[in-house]
């Protein structure tokens, strides 16, 4: 592919600027060159720069110098690769090497030759075709990834309109679902952003798998304490996989999807995982569907719900997870939940204040229990253990 490349000279000295341009006249007849005899009216033309171009700047050029100029030059960023090659002499041993940190990309010497001119400009064109199919690739690139991540988006949409063909009611739960996932999936620690986006696409199509179940069954939970509430549930997880298996970037989403229901002692379906090897995104999804289903059963009753969760930490739930899903409704007030709380760090705590939540660190070590009015012995108990063992989350207290 053939890229077009102006040549723009700066130099006071007139007789050198007629024989660059005729030296390049010579050997690059088709090109673009443009003159200027100062700093100022150089750096104009250089602002108007709409093919890759050569840059040739005597050092000492008035009103701007060539070293300023380009040290500029690659600062800025120009839509169009420009090289830059200063015209100087041997003797200026400095200002060559301060040239050269600041942009120049090649020096000429003054006297030059024909044969020196000729080489660092077929360097300089050389470099400048390479840069431009760099850039064309780069831009393709671009585009590509803008309708991967189109199809993507359109993807998960399509699904999420499926899923909303068996019930209305889904529609509110998936937003509730969708914020909590993301929250806890920040506050757990999660910073990759393939496994957030994933997690994050995952909690949108969470019921994607009940599509295969009859209306009856539909409602139902895929499992009750733990135990799959009926044997077609057995398949929920390869309903998911069947779904999803061939849709190109959907891998993790399907891997997070599939394995929701293993328990966390190990006793789920259906690879029977335990711990940590459980995705974080299924572990997530797990505690939220299932408070989902709780606070359903329970008539909304939040205490009810989260106690039943609690209960049932590090046989079917990941402790971190259902600590963190309480502070989600205590924080962010979903579901009309939250009351005068608010999240405080440890170094801000001061005696008086009481605790709305629990303070539990990061290996499950319950510190002290909500409502708990603090003195200055609880707040240097809290200080202390956190050193060791991190609090998980945040401290949350009234008022």
């Amino acid at each position: 592919m053939e890229h077009k490349i102006s040549f723009i000279i700066l130099d006071s000295e007139e007789s050198d600027v007629e024989k660059l341009k005729n030296f390049i006249v010579k050997f690059f007849p088709n090109s673009s060159i443009q003159l200027a005899y100062e700093g100022i009216e150089g750096w104009t033309l250089i602002s108007k720069i709409k093919t890759p171009a050569v840059v040739l700047a005597d050092a000492y050029l008035g009103g701007v110098s060539g070293p300023q100029m380009f040290k500029k030059l690659k600062s800025d960023k120009m839509e169009y690769p420009v090289y830059c090659i200063l015209l100087t002499t041997s003797g200026d041993k400095e200002l060559n090497f301060k040239a050269l940190q600041s942009g120049a990309d090649e020096l000429l010497f003054k006297p030059f030759t024909i044969e020196d001119l000729i080489g660092r400009i077929k360097t300089a064109t050389h470099v400048l075709r390479l840069q431009s199919i760099k850039k064309q690739q780069e831009n393709r690139i671009a585009e590509l990834n803008l309708e991967v991540s189109k199809h993507f988006k359109d993807t998960i949409e399509l699904i999420q309109k499926f899923q909303g063909t068996r019930t209305l009611q889904l529609e509110k739960s998936i937003k509730i679902i969708n914020r909590a996932a993301n929250w806890i999936a920040q506050e757990i620690g999660e910073s990759d952003p393939i496994t957030l986006n994933s997690i994050d696409s995952a909690s949108k199509i969470c019921f994607i798998g009940k599509l295969f179940l009859n209306d009856k069954l539909f409602s139902d939970p895929i499992m009750r304490k733990g135990i799959v509430s009926n044997p077609t549930m057995e398949n929920y997880p390869s309903f998911t996989k069947n779904i999803l298996m061939n849709l190109k970037g959907f891998e993790k989403i399907t891997e997070i999807l599939e394995h929701i229901y293993e328990n966390y002692d190990g006793s789920g379906i259906p690879d029977k995982l335990q711990g940590w090897k459980i995705p974080t995104g299924s572990r997530i999804l797990r505690v939220i569907l299932d408070f989902q289903e709780l606070l359903n059963l329970s008539g909304g009753t939040f205490t009810n719900a989260y106690e039943t969760l609690e209960n049932e930490v590090k046989r079917l739930y990941d402790m971190k997870v259902v600590v963190l899903l309480e502070q989600f409704y205590a924080e962010t007030g979903e579901g009309k939940l939250k009351t005068n709380e608010r999240a405080i760090d440890k170094l801000d705590l001061l005696e008086g204040m009481t605790l709305s939540r629990k303070v539990v660190t990061e290996s499950g070590h319950k510190i002290l229990t909500a409502g708990t009015e603090l003195n200055f012995d609880a707040i240097e108990k809290i200080k202390t253990i956190s050193k060791a063992d991190p609090i998980l989350g945040k401290i949350f207290v009234y008022g």
